[in-house]
């Protein structure tokens, strides 16, 4: 998510919101930070992507260019370490990410300009190979998304089911435009990239003086529910100006349903009014419909399915707690259903503003 981290550093210094003690009883909920990196090279991790080897894809933000290293996190090793397997030319930052199958992966870059936000022209979709457990990347391909001046969250529709369906890899995305309120489509084969999803809800709130530039952030992350075993038509989403957490329904190909169907269906809202240092990032959801936030006030928020019952799973109001997340960015649930976990990527803002470093955290639900 794009963000204007001079000012953020400033106000979360100071940030506390006032309503969120007593939100919702303690619990527990183990957690372990996995690896952080150092002030000496404090990477802003923007996003992540638990891959079918336990290793760990990493987006970052905020890089010299000219261009980005792709970062994957090896946790299976003690202590766990980042390798480069790749790099992707023309970008200073990397956004979303989404595995598109067979070894395939697709992350949103591109250069970033003023504000936080890319260059126009500049940002595309970056089709890699990275084969389980090799420590080489191979960038297959680069689809231009011009018309545009944020990329930032991202899915992968899953191919059309069918008796020639197998082996098959998705070529339709789902990006989330913060700043201009709306979702492209993206179709890797013809190479297009089109506004499909538009909403009031997945707009920014321009009117709150007190968001910054958090205000023109609307949509920003995109998830689809994990572990289905089929696509359920539900894109799930959250909006940082707005404060919300949301769906609206696509079909099987990525298309926006219109009518009554396609109503955006508000499943959560945030605690306090959106600030500089309120305000939710990236998300997504499991298989059984309750959704993981990254909230910036150091938590991780569950809503739970139907109730909308709030729950802090990673933060200063759970029982025990031993790791602090550092500016939450992003929230994957985890490939292997039995242990119930979620991995998270904190950017790296310490309480006092200082750039620490980011840092990936494993928590268990």
């Amino acid at each position: 998510m794009f963000r204007p981290l001079t000012a953020i550093l400033l106000v979360l210094s100071h940030f506390i919101p006032a309503s969120v003690a007593g939100r919702s009883r303690k619990e527990s909920f183990p957690a372990q930070e996995i690896f952080s990196f150092p002030p000496s090279n404090p990477v802003f991790i923007e996003n992540l992507l638990p891959l079918p080897d336990n290793r760990i894809l990493l987006s970052h933000f905020g890089a010299p260019g000219p261009d980005t290293a792709i970062y994957v996190l090896n946790s299976t090793t003690y202590p766990a370490s980042v390798s480069i397997v790749g790099w992707l030319p023309n970008s200073t930052s990397q956004t979303g990410i989404a595995a598109l199958g067979e070894n395939h992966y697709a992350i949103t870059a591109g250069i970033v300009g003023t504000n936080f936000e890319f260059i126009k022209g500049t940002g595309a979709v970056y089709v890699i190979e990275l084969k389980n457990g090799e420590n080489k990347a191979k960038v297959v391909d680069r689809v231009p998304v011009p018309n545009t001046i944020n990329l930032n969250g991202l899915v992968a529709i899953p191919p059309l089911r069918g008796k020639h369906s197998k082996g098959k890899r998705s070529h339709i995305l789902l990006s989330a435009d913060s700043r201009g309120g709306r979702v492209f489509r993206i179709d890797l084969k013809a190479r297009t990239a089109k506004v499909e999803l538009t909403d009031a809800k997945l707009g920014g709130d321009p009117s709150n003086p007190e968001a910054g530039s958090i205000a023109i952030t609307g949509v920003n992350g995109l998830a689809l529910r994990k572990g289905q075993g089929r696509f359920d038509g539900w894109l799930y989403f959250a909006n940082s100006a707005q404060g919300i957490v949301g769906r609206i329904k696509v079909d099987e190909r990525g298309y926006q349903v219109v009518g009554k169907k396609g109503k955006v269906e508000v499943l959560g809202w945030i605690t306090g009014r959106v600030t500089l240092g309120n305000f939710f990032d990236d998300m997504d959801v499991d298989e059984q419909e309750n959704v993981y936030v990254g909230w910036v006030t150091e938590r991780v928020l569950k809503i739970g399915k139907g109730t909308g019952k709030q729950t802090i799973v990673l933060g200063p109001e759970v029982v025990n707690r031993t790791v602090e997340v550092r500016y939450p960015t992003a929230v994957k649930v985890g490939l292997n259903g039995k242990k119930k976990e979620i991995f998270v990527a904190g950017g790296g803002i310490g309480g006092d503003g200082t750039m620490l470093g980011g840092q990936v955290i494993r928590v268990g639900i």
